[in-house]
């Protein structure tokens, strides 16, 4: 069974790489879902989301499964570093302000675990 579970999350993870929300009015707030493969059946693990003109920082484990979520991100004055959800999946987010009057300008959502505690990553999206 566990070659199968591994299998379904490689199917999944192929299937839905990356969601992104937002629309032209809302230019300046991103948010960034996944990856797909926490829980079984596979399911999105949480989402990473920039608000405040790209300036805050939210990392949010949405799925209760044992599985850290973090965020990866980028400032645009080349400052980097992760921003993981302290208290998992239960209510509240990670949250980080951009330091040094710098916005962020990628983040990359990531979760362990999801096959024998290896990390897995959506691609960066560009803010």
């Amino acid at each position: 069974m566990k070659k199968s579970r591994k299998a379904m999350f490689i199917a999944a993870a192929s299937a839905a790489l990356l969601a992104v929300a937002g629309s032209p009015a809302q230019a300046h707030d991103l948010k960034a879902t996944g990856p797909w493969g926490c829980g079984f059946p596979p399911a999105s693990c949480g989402y990473g989301e920039l608000r405040n003109n790209h300036k805050e920082l939210f990392a949010c484990d949405t799925k209760a499964d044992g599985q850290s979520l973090e965020v990866k991100w980028e400032q645009k004055d080349g400052t980097f570093g992760r921003l993981g959800d302290p208290n998992g999946s239960a209510s509240n987010c990670g949250f980080r302000a951009a330091s040094g009057g710098s916005s962020y300008a990628k983040i990359q959502v990531c979760s362990d675990g999801v096959v024998d505690d290896i990390w897995v990553c959506n691609q960066w999206v560009d803010a």
